[in-house]
């Protein structure tokens, strides 16, 4: 599924306002969902074995991609090609938001990348993914990630740097990852504020 692909930077004929709600979209051989435009919803949706991302909003050498919303989907198993890839980005504008969903088994689990800007990640479940269960880089800025549980991922379970300004990394239960629960890459990240994250043994009931 594709919003706007490549269309003129003007607006209102970016704003579409789409809402996708109950799908099932899988086994495409690039991206699940394809945004480049704004004030869309996507809910309650699952998003499975595609070759890219899962759900990649993003427009190239734009900032196009605003105030979109994302929850109650689950985003599973998706970079198939054994590329880099999320089971969700977020990216190229302002105040995106997702919240409750689950994700797990892709390359990297939620993503705020490329010029993403006042974008938050919260009460979300992000588990077993490849390398990352939250990444945010590729000059990103003032990022909120909250509330979340991140668990079992085989390298990070939240990773920031590339380029990433003013992350506030808060009240996130982060644990057993492979190499580090909260990654701040030393020399590529600037103003990251972390507090009050559990990453000790949450004692999971299952």
């Amino acid at each position: 599924i594709t919003s706007c692909h490549d269309c003129p930077d003007t607006t209102p004929s970016v704003d579409n306002h789409n809402e996708l709600i109950k799908l099932k979209i899988h086994n495409s051989t690039s991206h699940g969902i394809y945004v480049e435009t704004s004030h869309n919803l996507l809910e309650e949706s699952e998003i499975y074995n595609n070759a890219k991302y899962g759900a990649h909003f993003f427009r190239s050498g734009g900032n196009t991609v605003n105030s979109n919303i994302i929850r109650y989907n689950t985003f599973h198993d998706n970079t198939t090609n054994d590329g880099w890839g999320c089971g969700l980005l977020l990216s190229a504008g302002t105040d995106n938001v997702a919240y409750n969903n689950i994700v797990y088994g892709n390359f990297a689990g939620l993503c705020l990348q490329y010029r993403s800007v006042n974008s938050s990640l919260y009460n979300n479940i992000s588990r077993n993914n490849a390398n990352y269960g939250i990444y945010v880089g590729n000059n990103a800025e003032s990022s909120r990630i909250a509330n979340n549980t991140i668990y079992n991922n085989h390298a990070y379970g939240i990773f920031v740097g590339d380029g990433s300004r003013d992350a506030a990394v808060h009240n996130n239960i982060v644990y057993q990852s492979s190499k580090s629960n909260i990654y701040l890459e030393p020399a590529d990240q600037t103003g990251t504020i972390i507090s009050h994250n559990l990453t000790t043994n949450p004692n999971f009931v299952n």
